[in-house]
Parts: C-alpha cells; structure tokens; sequence
C-alpha cells in the first residue's frame, strides 16, 4: 500500500520517529529499521510513503548535505561519500548525478592536496619519506585512488 495519505501503523509511526529523531535518515535506513523490528513489508512502505509525503523523510536533500559534509568537513574522496551513500540506500544513480554536481571529479586532487598539507604542518619533524608514507596512507583512509595519491605526491615532494 504506498497511499501516503492514509496514517500508517500506529507502532511503526513511533518507532520510525523515534529512529528520526535523532538525524536525518534515508528512505533505507528507514526501511533496514522497520525490518529489524519485525514488521511486515506492506506496513514498512505505507510508514515510509507517509513521512515521505510530509517531508520528514527525503533522499535527495540528505544526498545533498551528505556530500556537502563529508567533502568539505571530513575531506573524504568521492569513492567513500559514493560508498557510504550506497550503504544508506541512496540509488546509484542519485549518488552518481549528486556527486557530480556537489563535488566534480577535478575537485579530487584539490581535496586530497589539502589533506596532505595539513598534515605536513602538524608534522613539521619527519623526514620526507616518513612524511610521504603517512601522506599515503592518510589519503588511502580516506578513499582517494592510487593515481590522486600520486599527484598529491608528487606536488608536494
């Protein structure tokens, strides 16, 4: 039943704000929950349905800020955000059209640059191979590619 106008199970409306209060969730997330605590599939999508349509539920408004947090803030690659959101539910292709609007592939080098000069400047003391093998793998962590590692690299060596 995905009639976002009728009110949803009573228990699954709690449950779910409950779930919501705490910070924004995806349409998935929401889903995973509902499932963890057993109920049925035609209740899980008319709960979901019902917050969607009030607004209290909308993935492309957390695709959106999860980008927009995890490029500026966290400075994590594109690879990561695109993992993490995956994991949330957000279809791939949602993911892929945001992340190319939010955070350009060209940006990439230019995030991962930053990283590794922040930590040159906490670390003023190690030698430049030791400095180049914690600039890799910082920037692994954090999901940038072999290729951007090595520009990074060697712009800065």
């Amino acid at each position: 039943m995905d009639n976002n106008n009728s009110p949803p199970d009573s228990r699954a409306l709690e449950a779910s704000l409950r779930f919501l209060n705490f910070k924004p969730r995806t349409e998935g997330e929401l889903h995973q929950k509902l499932t963890k605590l057993g109920f049925p599939q035609e209740v899980r999508d008319n709960t979901c349905a019902y917050l969607k349509g009030r607004g209290l539920i909308d993935d492309e408004r957390y695709t959106e800020d999860w980008i927009l947090e995890r490029s500026e803030k966290k400075r994590s690659s594109r690879r990561k955000i695109f993992h993490e959101l995956m994991s949330k539910g957000i279809s791939r292709e949602m993911a892929e059209e945001r992340l190319n609007q939010l955070y350009p592939p060209d940006l990439e080098v230019e995030k991962a640059a930053w990283v590794a000069r922040k930590l040159v400047r906490n670390n003023q003391g190690l030698s430049n191979e030791e400095m180049e093998i914690r600039i890799k793998n910082l920037l692994f962590r954090k999901g940038f590619d072999g290729d951007t590692i090595r520009k990074v690299c060697h712009q800065l060596f």
